[in-house]
């Protein structure tokens, strides 16, 4: 008998659980990413990263400091020509007589190439000594590559740089290596320009590196030319170049259409062509990009170019230029240069009392404002040239008043399409305001009607002017194979609003942008905009932040309006949903809180375990369970367990019940 009633107890307690699983939420989504070895991808040029040995040292003299021979990425030399660098580099121009050995920290290298730009001239014909780079192991200090600037050419890449594309042999793979630049030589150019050093590169990442180069020099202009830049921006060290000066050898276009003509031909970047790079006599180039993903995890922006045509700011001057002829007080074309270094950022919000989040993802984003950003310029960064494939959706996270995503004609930069911020909500004090002034926002947006064209994605800062006129920029994503469902990003604002110390939370919903002029019958526009639709419904009906309640205390208010709206919202208005709409909705990110809106921490589940849940709770008071949803199959799963338990329950009950017969009998 004992043994019965434990079985009984046991089935019921089973059942009990399975049925439970039904009344209740799941927990929270977490992800639980194993721990991994981060890959070191980028060594920029600084004094962590690099040591100098001079070999002419007097007694007691100390040895250079890298960051004392560092120019950043739009420095210049002789007649206001660039160096073409793609971040701060060393710049041996500044001190051609030096000689000595720069060593880099030493890395493992996993993948086939390493990547660097270099400029400077190696050596003159007859002599013993070189300038070079040497890449080594550091056990046995084995050479294991020797780099020479062999494309050198005066005046068309003297000190201007080049990228090289370095392969390293698969025996040295996994191997700790470090790079050595060497300075053997003191006149005729005698110098090194290196910088944007990437190591663990594979195929892809070079030809996206060497894209990124020609379409950065596709951008340049020419300081020396008076007729388009009458008035440079800088002061003495920048000024407007004296008369007389052999502008023909000394435009940065000449240097361009040079470095990119040896792209096109040198035997050293055919495995670059081989693998989808091709560039045409105009320098108009296509690559077999498919895949911008960017989330500025690497800490750098190597791999965009920088429109410095697009660029401007308000300049004020005051003064004369010659005798009777007086400088504009302010100017519009000037070019502006963004402080690259500064560029990407691991802040968690705003350094101001308020605490504003960024809503960042990752670690690291980019950010367009402070140490040297002024929110009077305008200027966009540029992607190298892509196929847009999968489903033609794309998204970013954005924020700012003056953020824009642009589609861009790959061969002459015409824009196609371009889409600003949508979110931007000037309310300094808090995210409870829905203040988004810095806290990002992402967009999903429909660009199907360029599928299969080539194009460039522009992130832009897009006007002068304006208030809050900056931008941040994160999470961006090129290609997707299946329609995204929508997901919120949780912001949390701990800072100080009038002198109070404040603790609140909040959500940032995703936003669809529809192009209104994509072809009727594409189908990923309709299916992308009902599900949106239906989501933005969802949220102001279950988390309205007007009245404060959510599906917890619509549950307990017994408010027959509020519960006619819900019930219309599942049983109908999510039933009429198309299949693919649905599939998206259910998968789609929902959060929930009891209590105050935006004071206490909020807990994101999917809208099916939502809806699931608000379902089963109100079917006592008629809504019934009629709704199709992906967690359809967990929770029959969990009925099935279900009846069956209670099948075992009943068939144990009679078993017993005829067992007592039998020895009542």
């Amino acid at each position: 008998m004992k043994k019965y009633l434990l079985l009984g107890t046991g089935l019921m307690a089973i059942s009990a659980f399975a049925f439970g699983g039904l009344m209740t939420v799941d927990a929270p989504l977490t992800t639980n990413v194993s721990a991994q070895e981060e890959v070191e991808k980028y060594i920029p040029f600084n004094d962590a990263n690099f040591t100098f040995h001079s070999t002419q040292l007097s007694e007691g003299q100390e040895e250079l400091k890298p960051s004392a021979y560092t120019t950043d990425r739009y420095g210049t030399f002789w007649n206001y020509r660039y160096f073409n660098a793609m971040d701060n580099f060393y710049d041996g121009n500044r001190h051609e007589t030096w000689t000595g050995t720069i060593t880099s920290k030493s890395f493992v290298q996993t993948e086939d190439y390493i990547t660097f730009t270099l400029g400077g001239r190696p050596q003159v014909n007859g002599e013993t000594t070189q300038n070079r780079v040497e890449i080594k192991t550091v056990e046995g200090d084995e050479v294991v590559k020797t780099i020479t600037n062999d494309q050198f050419n005066d005046p068309y890449l003297s000190v201007n740089m080049i990228t090289k594309v370095v392969e390293i042999p698969s025996k040295y793979q996994g191997q700790q290596l470090y790079l050595q630049i060497i300075d053997e030589r003191t006149g005729g150019f005698g110098m090194v320009t290196f910088g944007a050093l990437q190591v663990n590169q594979n195929i892809d990442d070079v030809v996206k590196s060497v894209a990124a180069h020609i379409e950065d020099l596709r951008n340049v202009i020419d300081l020396n030319n008076t007729t388009h830049y009458p008035y440079n921006p800088y002061d003495g060290e920048h000024a407007i170049p004296s008369e007389g000066l052999d502008a023909n050898a000394n435009y940065n276009t000449r240097a361009r259409d040079y470095i990119i003509d040896v792209y096109r031909t040198a035997d050293e970047y055919s495995v670059v062509r081989a693998n989808g790079l091709t560039i045409n006599e105009d320098g108009t180039y296509s690559t077999n990009i498919t895949n911008l993903n960017e989330g500025f995890e690497d800490g750098h922006l190597l791999d965009w170019a920088y429109d410095l045509n697009f660029s401007a700011r308000d300049v004020v001057y005051s003064g004369e230029v010659q005798e009777g002829e007086t400088v504009p007080t302010t100017t519009l074309n000037q070019p502006y240069y963004i402080p690259f270094a500064n560029a990407i950022s691991s802040e968690e919000h705003a350094p101001w009392a308020e605490h504003m989040p960024y809503n960042k993802t990752d670690d690291k984003f980019y950010r367009g404002w402070d140490n040297g950003f002024v929110e009077t310029e305008k200027y966009r960064l540029l992607s190298p040239a892509f196929t847009l494939s999968g489903n033609g959706l794309i998204s970013i996270k954005m924020a700012g008043n003056s953020s824009a995503v642009q589609v861009l004609n790959a061969d002459n930069h015409e824009l196609l399409y371009e889409v600003t911020n949508k979110a931007f909500f000037d309310n300094v004090d808090s995210v409870r305001g829905n203040g988004r002034l810095n806290t990002m926002t992402r967009h999903i947006i429909d660009l199907s009607d360029y599928l299969g064209q080539k194009i460039i994605i522009a992130l832009a800062d897009y006007r002068t002017g304006g208030n809050w006129g900056c931008v941040f920029f994160d999470e961006l994503v090129t290609y997707y194979d299946t329609l995204p469902s929508f997901k919120l990003g949780v912001i949390n604002q701990n800072g100080t609003i009038s002198g109070e110390n404040v603790n609140l939370y909040g959500v940032v919903k995703d936003i669809y942008v529809e192009d209104s002029t994509l072809d009727d019958e594409n189908t990923s526009n309709d299916v992308m905009k009902e599900a949106y639709d239906f989501m933005s419904q969802y949220y102001s009906t279950l988390r309205s932040t007007e009245n404060g309640f959510t599906y917890c205390s619509m549950i307990n208010d017994n408010n027959t309006e509020l519960y006619n709206e819900v019930k219309q919202l599942l049983e109908t208005t999510y039933s009429n949903l198309s299949e693919q709409a649905q599939e998206i909705v259910s998968n789609s990110m929902d959060y929930s809180y009891c209590g105050e809106v935006y004071t206490t921490e909020i807990d994101l589940c999917e809208v099916s375990d939502t809806m699931s849940y608000i379902n089963s709770q109100l079917s006592t008071n008629g809504l019934r369970a009629t709704l199709e949803l992906s967690s359809s199959i967990k929770d029959s799963t969990i009925i099935i367990v279900g009846v069956l338990s209670l099948s075992i329950i009943a068939f144990a009950l009679i078993y017993i019940s005829k067992k007592k017969k039998t020895n009542r009998g």
